[in-house]
């Protein structure tokens, strides 16, 4: 039940609509049909972000601006801003029991969120949007180019969590087709802003010794400890690896695709990608703390070969299947919206090949919860 009260509650932030904003056209049809949660908010910086995942790694679409992660209650000693999510990812069945700034609280392992960036040089804010179909997270706006301050175009920010691929996260920018097909040639530059709210020494310790600005290995602080009668052994800390595509604070988006090979970076689209591995997963290969880290860069190598539009291709598919025994509601969209959001948000969160325990928070949130 909380699960469900949970994920109403943040869904139904994300779709409160105001007349003053219509939704992008290509958006109107998802919203009629109740798979598309639409806000025309100009600013995030307050309140709960929306949630993506897939079942194995699980965090907040778009950034708050201000410090609404940081002290929701306003309060400067509040231990619990830290379960809000934004910022960071979450990974099933990775916890540290106690450690760090709140020591006596056991919470999710979180690991800062490379793909936490907005457009700083974004003037209007067309929309900003959850996909309850297919778990895209979007934000759409009016761009004044870096290079060119007569120059404006449309950009989408898309985020997602691959379920296709469990470990594979995915951040796109996207100029609309309209510029496409313009005839003139365009050169837009966007500028990005990442925003980090934690840092990895909070839950981890860090292996410096390997580790590199894009190639995190980190091991969880301290382990679940067995009842003090029980027969069970002490679990080794989890190590988790982290190796994603640095994003730079300039990216140049175009309308003219010629003589481009890079299979991620059309000249109108640029996507950048973030792998996770941890020795706890459920894998063919034996994960140990050695190998990891080579182990998730070898793996951000596959997917980078694999064209954007294919990756987007198998991530819808891979929603469509689950959600062919959906529920269909006729004659009342909030209804509809209410149950179809509460579905998305538990099939977000769990997977038949990670059969990970799930808290009543689900894996977008940081506490155990129940």
């Amino acid at each position: 039940m909380l699960t469900i009260t949970i994920s109403i509650l943040i869904l139904l932030l994300v779709s409160t609509i105001s007349k003053a904003q219509p939704p992008p056209p290509e958006w109107q049809k998802d919203i009629n049909d109740n798979n598309l949660l639409y806000s025309n908010r100009q600013t995030f910086t307050e309140g709960l972000l929306p949630p993506i995942g897939n079942g194995f790694i699980s965090g907040d679409g778009g950034v708050l601006l201000k410090d609404g992660c940081f002290k929701p209650s306003g309060l400067a000693d509040d231990p619990y801003w830290y379960f809000s999510g934004c910022g960071r990812v979450n990974i099933a069945g990775v916890f540290n029991n106690g450690e760090g700034t709140n020591d006596i609280i056991p919470h999710r392992a979180s690991i800062p969120n490379p793909h936490s960036i907005y457009i700083k040089n974004a003037n209007i804010n067309l929309g900003t949007a959850l996909d309850i179909k297919h778990n895209f997270f979007y934000n759409k706006s009016t761009v004044t180019c870096l290079n060119d301050k007569t120059l404006k175009v449309n950009v989408t920010l898309t985020q997602y969590m691959h379920r296709l691929y469990h470990q594979l996260q995915v951040l796109q920018f996207e100029m609309d087709d309209t510029h496409i097909n313009d005839n003139n040639n365009i050169n837009c530059q966007i500028e990005l802003q990442p925003v980090q709210y934690e840092t990895y020494e909070y839950d981890f310790i860090v292996n410096n010794s390997i580790s590199s600005t894009t190639a995190k290995h980190l091991t969880v602080k301290l382990m679940e400890e067995p009842p003090a009668n029980s027969t069970m052994k002490p679990v080794l800390p989890t190590a988790i690896a982290q190796v994603f595509d640095q994003v730079p604070t300039v990216i140049t988006l175009s309308n003219n695709n010629n003589n481009n090979n890079d299979n991620n970076n059309n000249n109108n689209v640029n996507t950048f990608l973030a792998v996770y591995k941890t020795t706890i997963e459920k894998t063919k290969d034996v994960l140990d703390t050695n190998k990891i880290l080579e182990k998730a860069k070898k793996e951000l190598e596959f997917f980078s070969t694999i064209p954007s539009d294919k990756l987007k291709e198998q991530h819808i598919d891979a929603w469509d299947k689950m959600f062919q025994s959906g529920i269909d509601i006729q004659g009342n969209a909030t209804v509809a919206k209410t149950v179809n959001s509460s579905l998305s948000y538990i099939l977000s969160a769990i997977r038949e090949d990670q059969p990970f325990g799930l808290s009543p928070g689900g894996l977008a949130r940081g506490d155990y919860n129940g």
